[in-house]
């Protein structure tokens, strides 16, 4: 399998950034980079205003060849993701309702926030509860007791889902129709 690493040039949003350093873990792993290799396989990938900070970081340190894989993710995040916005995407997934979301949508979204929320999630309980507490409350009421997993809790929720759009269909389908003039007879 042929790997194609990401680069990354800097961007306006430093969400980008910390996309591309979950990228990068990513193609690291798969191309089994050792420990050793990690902070040069990733410099390589920086490009224009990135690749600047780089060069600039490592002229500035003492020993630019010692630089470890963690030094090289604390300066990065520091440099391209401010801990405001951080601290924003945290907030927001402690706020994360359902709300008028499909279940998918919800999922989806707190899939995505859950990695700024991690320590407030440590445990696969926790992860549950907080995914519960977010839930719409009428799909709270019907799913709510213990759930082994997290995925069984999301599957639970996803056919309850189902199940109550089916009955709000059928309902729909079988209200009567208001007939002006079909009333009654009177003789």
């Amino acid at each position: 399998m042929r790997v194609k690493p990401p680069t990354f040039e800097g961007s306006a949003d430093p969400l980008d950034a910390d996309d591309w350093l979950k990228d990068i873990r990513k193609t690291q792993n798969l191309a089994n980079c050792t420990v050793e290799n990690r902070v040069q396989f990733a410099a390589h990938q920086l490009k224009g205003v990135a690749a600047d900070w780089w060069e600039n970081y490592c002229e500035a340190h003492e020993d630019a060849q010692a630089i470890t894989w963690n030094e090289f993710i604390d300066a990065f995040r520091t440099a391209h993701i401010p801990s405001g916005i951080m601290e924003l995407k945290r907030y927001e997934f402690r706020a994360l309702t359902q709300g008028k979301m499909t279940l998918s949508e919800y999922l989806s979204r707190f899939t995505q926030l859950a990695g700024y929320g991690r320590a407030d999630i440590p445990t696969e309980a926790d992860k549950t509860a907080k995914f519960l507490e977010g839930l719409n409350p009428r799909l709270k009421v019907v799913v709510i007791h213990d759930f082994p997993t997290f995925q069984a809790l999301v599957n639970k929720a996803i056919l309850q889902e189902n199940s109550r759009r089916e009955l709000e269909e059928h309902r729909k389908c079988r209200a009567p129709q208001n007939h002006h003039g079909a009333g009654s007879s009177r003789q």
